[in-house]
């Protein structure tokens, strides 16, 4: 090998060639170097001989502490895979991350190789397979892998995926713990959409990220494909509005990045969304819409778009803060979109009648509505607004405690509430199941009581027809 090549990875038709292992302290790493001549960062292993590979796989069987595999743009065939990842080879180190992005020659066939190795790394949490040419086929295998392993992190960009891959994927045992999925660049249609958005709405998932688009312009797809090309490259707004709307009871996503360059491009179509988008994180419609929102997507991104207006900007911002809990998120939205103006009549217009007083009390003993103080000849002190408009009212009303004001009851309140009710169910249960004890008790002594009453009337009964016999025979014996 050039000796050149350990300084900088080779360039071979313009693609960078990398072939990267990590490990905690590295010693793992520096073995496998030293054994077959290149070092842990970059490497030139197009001329590699299957022996070479054997070499390697071997020395990877003996590897401890192994925690990241990154082998990218490698021409791999069956017998590598096979040589690299021996069947027959025990694998002791704890893998985390596996990356063989650009590895175009993988395909189904190729995956189905990876699969003994990929379903027993059990600690594995990052995958990616971006531009592996998987296509339904690989996908499904994929899937298996799923069904063996906790994947957070999965990247299947560019891989010429349908709908019926999606599926697979999204049905597998354990795609409930994926925490970030990128899937962009595939030829998912409307329906694929429906069925992420179906997935979205379970309560038992941990997605917090998903990339999705089309790449029609750069993806390069084969010539023989017996799949219409514009049948499966492109999906259009109405797609993500639905899975936008699928997340009104999601408490988990945080982000959607669409990568398209044709979706939202224009004015029209940007403003629809930001309205899909504030009516999903900030519905203003009425008090209690505006509670229900979902106060957990942080970012939607487009890449057609270069800015969204400023109350979706705003609203994803609310929701993205970490530090504070969903209760400050709603008042922060109340004070920035509910009311519209100083002079808002309209969230009194829609106020519940029962509501009315106990806001002007507030108003009247407010601390930040304080314009003068005042003492009445009973040298009570009270308060007006500041130069008795409403101004100060208002200020106050955004600013005011929302449970306090609204009744709105917090979810750490509706747990404790249920946790009382499920005591006090608990305590009457063994009530009624001590009464029923007691009852059963007393219904064994009545069945002993009326046993004994029967054997002492069958003995009185007895007696009786023996006194019987007893007079009888006296009668006879005097006569």
């Amino acid at each position: 090998m050039d000796e050149d090549a350990n300084d900088c990875p080779e360039k071979l038709g313009g693609v960078d060639f990398k072939l990267w292992f990590r490990d905690k302290n590295d010693e793992d790493c520096c073995e496998i170097a030293d054994a077959v001549g290149f070092y842990s960062d970059c490497s030139s292993f197009s001329s590699f001989s299957v022996g070479q590979w054997n070499m390697l796989g071997s020395f990877l069987s003996h590897c401890t502490n192994l925690k990241e595999i990154c082998l990218n743009y490698v021409v791999f065939t069956k017998e590598i895979i096979s040589a690299l990842f021996q069947s027959d080879g025990s694998y002791n180190f704890p893998l985390e991350r596996f990356n063989i992005e650009c590895s175009e020659g993988i395909g189904a066939i190729g995956m189905a190789a990876f699969l003994p190795f990929l379903k027993t790394r059990k600690e594995l949490k990052y995958l990616d397979l971006g531009v592996c040419n998987l296509g339904n086929e690989g996908a499904k295998i994929l899937a298996e892998v799923l069904d063996h392993v906790r994947i957070e992190e999965l990247d299947i960009r560019h891989n010429k995926i349908s709908d019926a891959g999606v599926s697979s994927i999204l049905a597998s045992k354990h795609s409930k713990n994926l925490v970030k999925l990128a899937i962009e660049g595939n030829r998912i249609s409307h329906q694929g959409i429906e069925e992420i958005a179906s997935f979205s709405r379970r309560y038992d998932i941990a997605l917090q990220t998903i990339h999705i688009g089309d790449d029609a312009e750069n993806s390069d797809y084969d010539s023989d494909d017996d799949i219409d090309d514009s049948e499966f490259f492109h999906f259009d707004a109405e797609s993500i509005y639905v899975l936008i709307r699928s997340l009104s009871t999601n408490t988990t996503m945080k982000k959607i990045d669409i990568c398209s360059d044709v979706i939202f491009s224009n004015d029209d179509d940007r403003d629809r969304l930001a309205d899909t988008v504030m009516e999903l994180v900030c519905n203003t419609s009425s008090l209690e819409a505006l509670r229900q929102s979902n106060h957990v997507l942080g970012e939607v991104v487009a890449s057609c778009c270069s800015f969204f207006p400023d109350r979706m900007e705003k609203s994803l911002r609310i929701n993205a803060r970490e530090d504070i809990s969903n209760d400050m998120k709603i008042r922060s939205k109340l004070r920035s979109f509910f009311f519209r103006g100083d002079f808002d009549m309209y969230p009194f217009l829609s106020m519940k009648p029962a509501w009315i007083p106990k806001v002007l009390e507030l108003m009247a003993r407010s601390e930040e509505c304080i314009g003068a103080n005042h003492w009445d000849s009973g040298c009570r002190r009270f308060v007006i607004t500041l130069d008795g408009n409403l101004n100060g009212m208002y200020n106050f009303l955004r600013r005011w405690n929302v449970h306090t004001l609204f009744n709105f009851r917090s979810s750490q309140f509706e747990i404790k509430e249920l946790k009382e009710k499920l005591t006090m169910m608990a305590k009457t249960q063994l009530e009624s199941d001590q009464k029923i004890l007691q009852l059963e008790s007393e219904v064994r002594n009545l069945k002993v009581a009326n046993r004994l009453l029967t054997e002492e009337k069958m003995l009185l009964q007895k007696e009786d027809k023996n006194c019987g016999y007893s007079r009888k025979r006296l009668r006879s014996e005097s006569d």
